[in-house]
């Protein structure tokens, strides 16, 4: 629940927000709108973030229906294992 919401928070600002919002607000590379390493991190952190959820999800409907599991390939079942869970 804490983790949620530390990410929560931290993705609300930059939703929420204008880019130029966090102008020269901490590293002088982060939220310019230019691509830098910075921006980079913080893509790349979104991206994985919503990959967990996204696998979670999936697994709780194949908890639902169990059913489905067997119509997958082998490279989606090998996808959907949670190696990290969030």
């Amino acid at each position: 629940k804490s983790a949620f919401k530390v990410n929560y928070q931290l993705l609300s600002t930059y939703t929420h927000s204008f880019p130029m919002g966090f102008y020269k607000m901490f590293e002088p590379d982060r939220g310019t709108g230019v691509k830098t390493p910075i921006e980079e991190i913080y893509s790349a952190y979104a991206l994985g973030l919503a990959e967990g959820y996204l696998k979670l999800a999936i697994n709780n409907m194949l908890e639902i229906f169990p059913d489905l599991y067997d119509k997958l390939n082998k490279q989606d079942k090998d996808l959907l294992e949670l190696k990290n869970p969030l």
